[in-house]
């Protein structure tokens, strides 16, 4: 068994400065104690990762570093580990420049981890401005450097947290003033898209004390093909020779990955001073936590430990039954079965019909393993462009169905990730003119799952005529789907198809604002409205996944109501199914509330009567018609 290891996770933060009213940064926090002994003591005990790290450390100090890591995380902690190594050895041969942050009096074994937290905290956080510190790298993306500001879906949709390329104020930001101290810059595919430009803008760095650079894989299981592609970059020798870059392989084989995150996983339980049961099934719940869509395996770790631990006592011994929680995480994948995981095949199968659909979302599939399969013969590089229009009312399912067509792409490697965003199209254009295109970009450079929601927005006007900041986000939106039409999952979807009246088909609409568009939608995908039948069965299917049961008669019931609520034009499809579950819970808990507390049982809070439903279809109704402006009048007679 391995010893513990020093370093979990990197500490990368994320912070605003002038008390919360100034920018906001990100940066990698040091700590004193990751000098050369703590790297050393972590390779012996499983980090096979860093060993060429270790080496590395003990030559002679390099200005610009480049690392090439499996994922962000490893390269962020391997930058950890070497930056900390140059600001012991740079300390002492006592360097007067330096803040008192690493002067030889400062005694740091009179700090804990938090207490030093709190004091790095209180030193900065009330500045205006950053102030350099060898203790505190900015991280910023390649992508920020060249001058695309990828922050703009942050606000949002929190994506990697690094702030844009400029303040509200159209300022600089924080780390262009950076001119002194370290800094790191880290990106993936996109040095291959900007090397000349990464290269030209390294040049306002070239008199910092330290630059590293990161270039890392979109996900550990995307193999080396994507990484040796960067790799055979003539830009990338460019940059090593223009800047005398030393180059560090961050990496390591399957079997020692394997026992590396096992170390990790028991140093979490450690951490919370519990211990595991002997029968304890460990391989089975760490390849769940790995499946998780976070590059940052070892912070994932730590949340699940954390979330599962807080409300026990030191010393609980932890059994498989701790961390049934994960068979919650739907969202992350994880259902209630016999092994508690369900593969996005199966999550598609149990929807309720849509037979169509989930035929042409396998056929999908098929297609593009059969064309990896051909490409693995040596038989020709058919490439299968995944950009499809899917179309149909609200409510459809039309979200849950593109997640899980991403997500069997990702399982079955067509894809690098399950990266996943749904964007409505008016978010695409942008609030000034040149706005509009590297939002688009942006988009494709953090996602490989993309989900265009009510596409026409993008298009401005009644007629479909764009303006001039349409007309610059659909020219972008071109020029990636072009790009990564085969790399990328893109789905346009929106209210349209067949039996829609002209003047409403709105999608049809989007698609003749530019000819291109049409041309690139490989397939079309229609979702077919829920009859009352399969209204009855989504509401059933909800009601048992949360563990409740009904009465005898209940599926008759809702089938009943929906006979005639999917006539009406604002009917919501299977939205309305999960609300009328929802109100129908509601009302149980209002009846379960009139019980003397010392005679409720768990089959009260098991049980929907027919009562509960009935009482909340009434009460959905007069919603439906308060929301129309309609009111009943004491003859009965609609007015």
């Amino acid at each position: 068994m391995m010893k513990k290891l020093n370093l979990l996770k990197p500490n990368l933060r994320t912070g605003y400065l002038n008390n919360g009213r100034g920018e906001e940064v990100s940066y990698l926090q040091l700590m004193p104690e990751m000098g050369i002994k703590a790297l050393e003591q972590d390779v012996e005990n499983g980090a096979e990762q860093y060993r060429e790290l270790l080496e590395f450390s003990k030559k002679r100090l390099s200005q610009f570093v480049l690392i090439r890591s499996a994922n962000q995380e490893e390269g962020l902690m391997a930058v950890t580990y070497l930056a900390s190594i140059y600001n012991e050895r740079e300390r002492k041969q006592n360097y007067s420049e330096y803040s008192c942050l690493y002067e030889e009096d400062m005694e740091y074994e009179e700090f804990s981890v938090d207490e030093y937290d709190a004091y790095e905290e209180e030193s900065w956080e009330e500045q205006p401005t950053w102030e350099e510190d060898p203790g505190r790298i900015p991280v910023v993306t390649f992508t920020q450097l060249c001058g695309f500001d990828e922050g703009i879906f942050a606000s949002f949709h929190g994506t990697m947290g690094f702030s844009s390329a400029r303040d509200k104020r159209g300022k600089p930001p924080y780390w262009k003033n950076a001119r002194k101290e370290a800094i790191c810059f880290i990106g993936t595919n996109e040095f291959c898209e900007m090397g000349q430009s990464i290269i030209r803008e390294l040049k306002r760095y070239s008199d910092n004390r330290h630059v590293y650079m990161i270039i890392h894989q979109k996900g550990e299981d995307t193999g080396h093909n994507e990484m040796n592609q960067i790799w055979n970059e003539p830009c990338l020798c460019d940059l090593v020779l223009e800047y005398t870059v030393e180059v560090i392989d961050v990496s390591t084989d399957k079997k020692h990955r394997k026992k590396y995150y096992e170390e990790l996983f028991h140093n979490w339980i450690k951490e919370k001073s519990c211990t595991l049961a002997q029968d304890f099934p460990k391989e089975k719940i760490i390849q769940k936590i790995l499946s998780f869509h976070n590059p940052c395996k070892s912070e994932m770790m730590e949340k699940v430990i954390h979330y599962i631990t807080k409300d026990v006592e030191k010393q609980h011994v932890i059994s498989e039954e701790d961390f049934q929680i994960l068979n919650k995480f739907q969202s992350l994948g994880f259902l209630k079965g016999k092994d508690g995981y369900q593969s996005a095949k199966q999550r598609l199968n149990s929807l309720v019909g849509m037979d169509s659909v989930k035929e042409q979302i396998c056929g999908i599939v098929a297609t593009m393993q059969f064309n990896q399969a051909r490409k693995e013969y040596g038989l020709g590089n058919t490439q299968y462009h995944n950009v499809h229009m899917m179309l149909g009312a609200p409510g459809t399912a039309k979200t849950t169905v593109a997640q899980l067509l991403g997500a069997m792409m990702a399982e079955q490697k067509l894809i690098a990730t399950n990266r996943f965003i749904s964007v409505n199209g008016a978010e695409l254009k942008g609030m000034y003119v040149g706005h509009s295109a590297p939002k688009v970009k942006a988009l494709f450079d953090h996602y490989d799952i993309i989900l265009i929601d009510e596409a026409y927005a993008i298009a401005a006007g009644n007629e479909g005529d764009a303006d001039s900041f349409s007309q610059e986000a659909i020219s972008q939106l071109l020029i990636e789907l072009e790009k990564h039409g085969a790399d990328k999952l893109v789905i346009f979807a929106g209210y349209g198809g067949r039996n829609i009246d002209e003047k409403d088909n709105k999608m049809k609409q989007f698609l003749e604002t530019n000819p291109g568009i049409r041309s690139r939608v490989n397939s079309t995908i229609y979702f077919d409205s829920y009859t009352p039948e399969q209204m009855a069965d989504i509401f059933v299917h909800h009601a048992q996944s949360e563990q409740f049961t009904l009465e005898k008669g209940a599926g008759n019931i809702v089938r009943e109501y929906f006979c005639g609520r999917v006539a009406e034009s604002d009917f919501g499809n299977g939205r309305e199914a999960r609300s009328l579950l929802e109100n129908s819970i509601k009302e149980a808990a209002k009846r379960i509330a009139q019980i003397p507390k010392n005679k409720q049982t768990k089959k009260h809070y098991q049980l929907l009567c027919n009562q509960d439903i009935v009482k909340a279809i009434e009460g959905q109704k007069e919603g439906f018609l308060m929301q129309k402006g309609k009111t009943k009048s004491r003859c009965g007679f609609a007015t």
